[in-house]
């Protein structure tokens, strides 16, 4: 898939979930890829968060990514009672990825999911991008798309 605008970096984004599916886009160039992992697929919570790390770090041209962007994990008083004796496997991810990142010198951009989600509608991917591909592709991998967008054009027209 491509992006119909030319972006000044490539970056990559990340729909975290530690205990369901972890959807993931990056760019290279207009050049857009998006994967997944699941958490099924794995004997264990280390063995799937190495795997999120390894699929990033095996990204096309890795060494020219300026950027991760992180959706947020927020604990809201309305999924509080839902989330009740549940051990907080995104927020582990998150502080991971950050510290993995962060130590390869990459900026970290965490982001609400309400941002990307307000700015780059299903309208907009309709309109911008392969809705072919995209009406099969899950809602992790769409929504790290929108993630993806989003910060390229704000980078692009505040840079």
């Amino acid at each position: 898939m491509k992006l119909d605008f030319i972006p000044n970096e490539n970056m990559i984004a990340v729909d975290p979930s530690g205990n369901g599916t972890t959807g993931l886009a990056c760019n290279i160039g207009v050049n857009v890829f998006l994967s997944e992992l699941s958490i099924k697929d794995f004997s264990d919570q280390h063995s799937y968060f190495r795997a999120i790390i390894t699929e990033i770090e095996n990204v096309p041209h890795f060494d020219t990514v300026k950027a991760i962007v992180i959706e947020d994990f927020i604990l809201y008083k309305n999924t509080a009672r839902s989330l009740t004796n549940q051990k907080m496997h995104t927020s582990e991810l998150i502080g991971l990825l950050k510290y993995e990142f962060i130590e390869k010198g990459i900026e970290i951009i965490i982001e609400k999911a309400t941002i990307h989600k307000n700015t780059v509608s299903d309208t907009y991917l309709k309109k911008h991008c392969s809705w072919q591909i995209l009406e099969k592709a899950s809602s992790h991998k769409k929504d790290a798309l929108r993630m993806l967008i989003h910060n390229l054009k704000k980078r692009r027209n505040n840079g």
